[in-house]
């Protein structure tokens, strides 16, 4: 599956990113730190898979899923 990840703590997301990487199914394809960012790869790469910090600053991530 295609994934990125939306955290806005860089320690956060790393922490993520590193988990992530034991999943061989699992293909990171972007990262954001936050949810303009997020928006522009979602559009661009259209992942099957998200993994969202759901407080961010200037709104939550869950207007992505809109």
């Amino acid at each position: 599956m295609r994934a990125i990840v939306v955290e806005d703590s860089r320690l956060a997301r790393e922490g993520l990113i590193r988990m992530l990487s034991q999943y061989s199914d699992i293909t990171l394809i972007g990262q954001a730190e936050n949810i303009q960012r997020a928006r522009e790869i979602i559009d661009a790469e259209r992942p099957e898979l998200l993994f969202l910090d759901i407080h961010m600053p200037g709104g939550t991530c869950f207007s992505l899923l809109e």
